[in-house]
């Protein structure tokens, strides 16, 4: 059931009833929880993944504990992959390299899609849409989403 719950906020399609169609075995109580999920979503269906799942997960998660919030995302592991960040930028300057070093990551969009919201009013990442952070001259992180820099996330993941 884990790679059909990762696909109930989907704004297009209800892949329990694909897997009926197709008589997978569900068991009866997952069926009637996904169900009753899926009514909040399609009563309130807000176009991408990302949206239904950032406006919906709370409620959701009272039927579907199985899922992890927008909002339990961010601050677990979103959090964490800035933490990863301090410790990136220090261990880059005890090295005292000469060269510039980046840092690259690949997430889901899922990592993002609070943080987009709360502190950008934008929705969930697009296909192939990067966003970059960097430490600026006073050793704050910032981030550049969109075209729009400068603005800090540090007071969010202290």
């Amino acid at each position: 059931n884990d790679g059909l719950i990762d696909q109930l906020f989907n704004h297009k399609t209800d892949f329990l009833k694909l897997a009926q169609e197709r008589d997978v075995p569900m068991d009866e109580d997952f069926v009637a929880r996904w169900e009753k999920a899926r009514e909040i979503i399609e009563g309130d269906n807000k176009g991408t993944w990302s949206d239904n799942w950032r406006y919906h997960s709370e409620e959701i998660k009272k039927i579907v504990p199985e899922i992890i919030t927008a909002k339990k995302m961010f601050d677990t592991q979103f959090k964490n992959l800035v933490k990863l960040m301090k410790f990136g930028k220090r261990k880059i300057e005890e090295a005292k390299h000469p060269k510039k070093i980046r840092v690259l990551a690949f997430t889901h969009e899922n990592l993002f899609t609070h943080w987009l919201s709360e502190r950008w009013d934008e929705s969930g990442m697009e296909l192939g849409e990067s966003f970059s952070f960097y430490f600026d001259p006073k050793q704050n992180l910032q981030a550049n989403v969109r075209h729009k820099e400068g603005l800090t996330i540090e007071e969010e993941t202290k």
